[in-house]
């Protein structure tokens, strides 16, 4: 919990440092007179309020952690503050949360990225607040403005996951997801794609637009070596055209991840899935004669030659199952 200059929130971490350490053991009444000594020291603190708010509501007693969380928050909102760091923030933040007052967890870091609208750690604890709060809208423009800051590729992230959410829970998701496309399109030309995880939500913000040959060029493309492996990346591919439509080539991509991984169940039935959609024929019966006498038929009814026999669906099934297996199984002993 110390800062790198040794303090905590603004106090000596040698002071500090008992606290925590008595917390953690549950020992609250040690901790509690280890607070009101702190604070005999250090009054107008609001990381020492923090912390017998903190010990306050382990203690079971959550009106009295309030009152002194209150208390620190004025403290913050003075114009006496010199020390305003984030962990002070983010123990005021645990009280809160646990008294089920995140909205005053939410000010505080308000107020505080006001105040310094440039710190980080600020920033990330506010977007924090906001995904505790589902403010899909806040966390977005929250990230866009770390994003902008700093330039790192996972605030962008943070902000087209909060448009996804958008996109999801309320109207006009088209233009919300095209707005995800084009900063990530713009991030790209300029800085490209480092990690697995950013290809992936490029290629969901493509497939939720039904754009499926544009994601599929994008992972056949430079992007795609950022699949750790060719097996995710042919499930992904078998995906995308399954979802366009095109059996064919998803079940041979699906028939390439079964040769490498043959006990991928789930690869294996979107395979069979696309066999049926496929219309695969089974070898239709025999049309000759019965001549079974032990299976008469009467003269009035049509005779079972000229029957048409159509399998129902559970057998079609059963048999591209039994017949797959078997392939498969002949590949694996190769």
């Amino acid at each position: 919990m110390a800062s790198k200059f040794g303090l905590a929130g603004g106090i000596p971490e040698r002071r500090v440092r008992p606290i925590w350490d008595a917390v953690d053991s549950r020992q609250y009444k040690s901790a509690l007179k280890l607070c009101t000594a702190l604070l005999a020291k250090h009054p107008t603190s609001p990381y020492a309020l923090a912390l017998k708010a903190l010990t306050l509501e382990r203690m079971g007693k959550p009106d009295e952690a309030l009152s002194v969380c209150l208390e620190a928050k004025e403290l913050l909102y003075s114009n006496n503050i010199f020390h305003f760091d984030d962990l002070t923030l983010s123990t005021l933040q645990i009280v809160f949360q646990r008294l089920e007052r995140l909205d005053l967890a939410t000010s505080c870091y308000e107020y505080a990225c006001t105040k310094y609208p440039n710190n980080l750690e600020l920033m990330m604890g506010l977007f924090n607040c906001y995904v505790r709060e589902y403010s899909y809208v806040k966390q977005q423009q929250t990230a866009l403005r770390m994003y902008k800051t700093v330039g790192e590729e996972r605030f962008l992230l943070w902000a087209v996951c909060s448009i996804q959410l958008q996109a999801y829970f309320s109207s006009g998701g088209e233009k919300l997801l095209a707005f995800a496309e084009a900063l990530l399109k713009k991030h790209i030309s300029s800085h490209s794609l480092h990690e697995p995880e950013a290809l992936s939500l490029y290629v969901s913000i493509l497939e939720q637009q039904a754009k499926y040959d544009a994601a599929l060029e994008v992972l056949s493309g430079d992007l795609g070596s950022l699949m750790g492996r060719e097996e995710d990346k042919l499930r992904l591919q078998g995906r995308l055209l399954t979802q366009a439509c095109n059996y064919v080539a998803a079940s041979e991509i699906y028939q390439k991840v079964l040769e490498s991984c043959p006990d991928d169940w789930e690869s294996f039935l979107h395979y069979l899935g696309c066999l049926l959609e496929r219309d695969v024929k089974l070898p239709k019966p025999t049309t000759g004669e019965h001549t079974c006498s032990s299976c008469s038929v009467d003269s009035n009814k049509t005779s079972l030659s000229e029957e048409v026999v159509r399998p129902p669906p559970e057998a079609i099934l059963f048999y591209l199952v039994l017949v797959t297996c078997i392939r498969f199984t002949e590949i694996t002993c190769l």
